[in-house]
């Protein structure tokens, strides 16, 4: 949900701002490989909060699951 979200948007805000202008295979070369690792970036960032955010909720008690509620307002807040 999140993903779908904020991805559609930004890719759309990155397309525009990065590529759209640019038609032709050398100049959209080096714009284009900037583009892909804006994204591949953000994977990464993702993967390393997936990897705490489990690690800080690995048991099922009522204080994890307080926790992983206060994480979850900030993210969808």
């Amino acid at each position: 949900m999140f993903g779908s979200l904020l991805g559609s948007n930004l890719g759309a805000f990155l397309y525009e701002r990065m590529l759209a202008r640019w038609w032709g295979p050398r100049p959209a070369a080096a714009r284009t490989t900037l583009f892909w690792s804006l994204f591949a970036a953000l994977d990464v960032v993702a993967v390393v909060g997936l990897i705490l955010f489990g690690a800080g909720v690995r048991q099922d008690t009522p204080d994890t699951r307080r926790r992983a509620r206060r994480v979850m307002f900030g993210v969808h807040g």
